[in-house]
């Protein structure tokens, strides 16, 4: 795989992320593919295309390649016919004989085995097998377990999105696996879409309703950003619906990862990465999955402290201005953005994150948060000029004194603009986020520059845990 210096820094930044539990995984239709390579849908779709011919059924032939198309075609041209030499049929038939097309020639791919060996906590299945399931649910370990769910258009709300077979949270204990778009089995075929006309009643359900994603899926992908999507095409059904599905927008965009060898069209690649923060790296999925697995094994010694939960988490708290003014919300939104960042670290049991607004549980105000700075590993400082002038100050002072007695870090962020070189014992370089060597405000760009902050935080967070392995095992 011939790629660029630049792309395997990008390359490099997914692994840092998917060894964080920070990654989810979309699958999309063509990784299902048959013993020549052919995606499972293509093959079947020309299989029903030549069923049209034969029955002299009209069909658009640029269109032979989308099985959403061409059942849906043939389903209606079917029961249009006069003929008694074709019989007419449902969408039920369709579905159960596509079912058994899949169980039959669906087989385990190199791809397939080496996405079960990293740790996506999350994986989204865009087509309707188990394969991937079944090879995760051998690989984690015995006090691990992986949860498979599918979403059945045939059903109403919780009950279509089968919300009883999943965790109440997803993490390292708890993988998750979910068919969006149905599961192919003798017993659930009805739930699989495979017509265009049903893509559109999922659609209107999404827009009134909402109801395709489980909660729990939709708020891990929240606090998770960095989404790997393969084996799409990029103006297809599944992909629209599903970004439709996560709440994806213009207004709303993720922080996308995907890789794509199909040609991508300029005006698809241009709004997908203009709207959806999308970045495209020109690759084969099974030959990018090979190297990024390869790569993984590199780079990941067996005794990483990153494999490894640390006997007890690294203590954070959080330092910012908690006045009911309207700029201490906006630092509170610049806070909770970065904790909810390291919320896969707090899930895996890395750290814990505390701040002095959470509920005490009866405990002396005072005497909660003396013990909470005295336990803290690491202090992070939401950095404005509300918080130095307020009576928040004497919090910063404590935390400094401390991180100056004991092992303790003091982490500044620049949450917004002030005259931050003023501030004794914060030294100038230590403010992040950081551009051209000077701090710059979150505020401004909150997903780009909160994001980085955290980067730079988590960097932090590795060093303190290693070097406590280090000592564990000196003693």
């Amino acid at each position: 795989m011939n790629i660029s210096s630049e792309t395997i820094a990008q390359i490099d930044q997914l692994l840092d992320r998917i060894k964080y539990g920070d990654c989810v995984l979309f699958l999309g239709p063509d990784i299902l593919v048959d013993n020549r390579g052919m995606p499972l849908s293509v093959s079947y779709s020309h299989d029903i295309c030549n069923r049209m011919q034969k029955a002299n059924i009209d069909f658009d032939t640029t269109q032979q390649n989308d099985i959403y198309y061409s059942t849906n075609r043939y389903i209606s041209g079917l029961n249009k016919l006069q003929s008694n030499n074709y019989v007419k049929t449902t969408d039920l038939t369709i579905k159960r004989e596509y079912n058994k097309f899949i169980n039959d020639k669906a087989s385990y791919t190199n791809l397939h085995k080496h996405l079960s060996k990293m740790p996506f906590y999350l994986t989204i299945n865009t087509n309707p097998d188990d394969l991937i399931f079944k090879l995760i649910k051998e690989d984690i370990g015995t006090n691990q377990k992986c949860h498979f769910g599918y979403y059945d258009i045939t059903k109403d709300n919780n009950e279509g999105r089968a919300e009883k077979d999943l965790p109440a949270e997803i993490n390292t204990e708890n993988y998750v696996v979910y068919n969006v778009y149905g599961h192919a089995s003798d017993n659930t075929a009805s739930s699989v879409i495979i017509r265009e006309s049903e893509f559109l009643d999922l659609s209107r359900k999404i827009n009134t309703t909402g109801n395709a994603m489980p909660d729990v899926i939709k708020t891990f992908i929240k606090n998770n950003k960095i989404c790997l999507f393969l084996g799409f095409q990029y103006d297809s059904w599944p992909l629209k619906i599903l970004l439709r599905s996560l709440g994806f927008t213009q207004d709303v965009p993720g922080q996308n990862i995907s890789f794509t060898y199909n040609g991508l069209l300029k005006h698809h690649a241009d709004f997908y990465k203009d709207n959806l923060q999308f970045v495209f790296i020109d690759s084969e999925p099974s030959s990018f999955v090979t190297f990024l697995y390869e790569r993984m094994q590199e780079n990941i010694s067996p005794d990483d402290i990153l494999k490894k939960i640390p006997d007890k988490p690294l203590n954070i708290v959080f330092i910012s201005d908690l006045s009911d003014t309207e700029d201490s919300k906006i630092d509170t939104q610049i806070r909770d953005h970065i904790a909810n960042t390291l919320q896969p670290l707090r899930y895996n049991g890395f750290i814990s994150m505390w701040s002095e607004d959470l509920p005490t549980g009866g405990t002396d105000k005072q005497a909660e948060l003396t013990r909470r700075y005295n336990e803290a590993d690491m202090f992070i400082v939401v950095g404005t000029a509300n918080l130095f002038a307020a009576d928040y100050f004497s919090r910063i002072e404590n935390a400094l004194a401390l991180t100056h007695e004991g092992n303790k870090m003091l982490i500044p962020v620049y949450a917004r603009d002030f005259l931050y070189n003023d501030i004794s014992g914060i030294t100038n370089n230590s403010w992040i986020p950081r551009e051209n060597n000077k701090p710059v405000p979150v505020k401004e760009d909150l997903d780009r520059r909160g994001l980085a902050a955290c980067e730079v935080i988590k960097t932090h967070i590795t060093t303190i845990l290693k070097a406590r392995e280090a000592n564990a095992g000196k003693n």
